[in-house]
């Protein structure tokens, strides 16, 4: 009875183990976020955000399946909802998005259709030294290397 009640213990605790450190390898996107404006200016093709249009400021909400960011753009709030589950699903604007983990990081690939031209878009979320490291990769639209450009994203004060 002993070594059975050892045996019932220890797998327990093998298994609690290795949950936290499966859990501990994804973070949470969750709080509120503020660019950094050093990384903007930092983008390819110079300028706020070398010509990519980012906010700001976002807001994220995190479950264990739905990663939901928010930001204002022309004085309304804008929200997008991905599912972390790696099903393709369609945004708003008609494009198809997917969203997967790949280790810690949350990558989402969005296909759109511009004027009957298939491009895809990548975005990497992650999280370095407590900053929020968004990396964008758009096509070049004659067809060449993509333009790849990363963007800090320091914790809002109030959480």
């Amino acid at each position: 009875m002993r070594s059975l009640t050892t045996f019932v213990s220890t797998a327990a605790l093998v298994l609690i183990t290795a949950s936290g450190g499966f859990s501990q390898g994804r973070p949470d996107f969750s709080g509120t976020w503020t660019l950094d404006p050093a990384s903007a200016a930092a983008a390819p093709g110079g300028g706020r955000g070398g010509g990519m249009n980012l906010p700001q400021q976002l807001t994220f909400t995190q479950t264990a399946d739905v990663l939901t960011m928010s930001w204002t753009q022309d004085g309304r709030k804008i929200t997008e909802t991905m599912n972390l589950a790696g099903a393709e699903q369609t945004t708003s604007s008609g494009n198809v998005m997917k969203v997967t983990w790949e280790a810690n990081r949350i990558v989402v690939v969005i296909r759109a259709n511009l004027g009957g031209n298939v491009v895809e878009q990548r975005r990497v979320f992650s999280m370095e030294g407590g900053n929020l490291v968004i990396e964008l990769a758009r096509p070049d639209v004659q067809g060449g290397t993509p333009t790849v450009a990363r963007f800090v994203y320091k914790r809002g004060e109030h959480q």
